[in-house]
């Protein structure tokens, strides 16, 4: 079960790669957010670890989908703040 969540969220080493339809929105935290940038360093860390020394460890894949769940909650945010904004600024 763990081998095919791994699979899954290392279908890409980055964020972007993870999230392909979201890419513009990703680069554009990573520049203006500090914590979202640490999330997918370490996002990009962790994948790089996964692919070549640990693939089938258990703890590596909780990690990388905990890290893969804090991205899809700031992009959600983001989507939030974005509709906000544009309700407020027509």
């Amino acid at each position: 079960m763990a081998t095919n969540s791994k699979q899954d969220l290392n279908g890409g080493r980055t964020p972007e790669q993870l999230f392909p339809d979201r890419q513009e929105d990703i680069r554009r935290l990573r520049a203006q957010d500090q914590v979202f940038e640490e999330i997918c360093s370490d996002y990009e860390l962790i994948a790089g670890i996964a692919q070549k020394e640990t693939p089938e460890d258990e703890a590596v894949s909780e990690c990388l989908a905990g890290l893969a769940n804090e991205i899809r909650r700031a992009l959600a945010r983001s989507d939030r703040g974005a509709d906000t904004e544009e309700r407020t600024n027509p």
